[in-house]
């Protein structure tokens, strides 16, 4: 008898230990960030874009391409190589048509397993041509272990982040970090997304302007509004004056189904953030609804601006279902830009 408890107590020390061990080694790196790039900023060109191709005019699209996972994205299902290749084919051949200038990615897997351990930036970057890119990672661990049973559909090793895709050149990358929901469990926050915001300088005709590239927290209110108020100050906070602001924020300002208090509470944050920062929000009248792609009612995907620049048009691109999200796009005219080419202002 006395052999057997002190087996089991072995046993039960040894299988204790393990468990400890592969926690301590999964939540460690899944690649070191220098195989990306060090800087934060890649080059994917052989020559420096120069010149501005339109010189009053940007392309901007903000999409929350969702790991390119489709439908399926975070639902636990696992895709093939093909039909991951395929929505990122979809992505490209789609964005491609507006030849964007700036596009701001959510979601994006770098040499993660679901994705096969492919730059998801990399191809977007190359099949879009633009050469300029910035990233942020907010997941950079060996093995995630969701959603936990069976095996076969964990996640295992988990490189994703965020990317800034530019025809012109990128400078000066920085990173504001969140805190992670204090309701969390300590060990469920172990595993859990890097919520961050990337600023980044662009240069086009010599003159710079900044943009920010947002994914707020999708799941407690309390952490995404403390995010936003923090974002509300550190977009203020840059002497840049010109900036474009895109990204998923997880607030809806409008919807088909959510109305009343519940609606009106998330307007007025997304209000306060226009107001505490000087920014203008792209189409703010227009219905366009970005998620679930399959059946868009709510939108929570934006593009906000300087008053320096213009909205000439801007929409949803509606015919794409290789993500959870809709993309949203923007065609601004910069008045920066105006001046330094000796133009007049565009009339009112």
């Amino acid at each position: 008898m006395k052999k057997l408890i002190k087996f089991l107590l072995g046993l039960l020390v040894f299988v204790v230990i393990g468990f400890f061990g592969f926690l301590y080694w999964a939540i460690g790196p899944g690649i070191a960030p220098e195989k990306l790039g060090d800087s934060g900023i890649i080059f994917y060109g052989t020559t420096p874009a120069s010149k501005p191709r339109t010189p009053l005019l940007l392309k901007i699209v903000s999409y929350n391409m969702g790991y390119a996972s489709g439908k399926w994205n975070n639902d636990g299902h696992v895709l093939t190589k093909p039909e991951v290749e395929n929505h990122l084919e979809q992505m490209s051949k789609t964005l491609k048509v507006l030849s964007p200038d700036l596009v701001f990615l959510q979601e994006v897997d770098f040499f993660s397993r679901r994705s096969f351990e492919s730059s998801q930036m990399e191809y977007l970057a190359k099949a879009l041509e633009l050469p300029y890119a910035a990233y942020a990672l907010t997941w950079n661990k060996r093995y995630v272990a969701w959603p936990y049973w069976p095996l076969n559909r964990h996640f295992g090793r988990l490189v994703s982040g965020q990317a800034i895709l530019s025809r012109y050149p990128l400078s000066d990358s920085e990173i504001l970090s969140y805190a992670k929901p204090k309701d969390n469990p300590f060990w469920y926050n172990w595993f859990y997304i890097d919520r961050l915001v990337q600023r980044v300088k662009v240069t086009t005709g010599g003159i710079p302007f900044e943009v920010y590239n947002v994914h707020l927290e999708a799941f407690s209110a309390k952490t995404r509004k403390l995010q936003l108020d923090k974002l509300s100050k550190w977009i203020p906070s840059s002497a840049t004056p010109s900036k474009i602001i895109g990204g998923d924020f997880n607030l809806i300002w409008e919807s088909k189904k959510i109305t009343g208090a519940a609606l009106n509470n998330q307007k007025r944050q997304l209000a306060d953030f226009t107001k505490a920062t000087g920014l203008v929000m792209g189409n703010p009248s227009q219905k366009q609804f970005t998620f679930p792609s399959w059946e868009p009612e709510k939108r929570i995907d934006f593009i906000f601006y300087s008053p320096d620049f213009e909205s000439l048009t801007g929409g949803v691109i509606d015919n794409l279902a290789a993500s959870d999200h809709l993309p949203v796009w923007s065609i601004l005219r910069w008045a920066q830009n105006q001046k330094s080419l000796g133009l007049a202002p565009s009339p009112e």
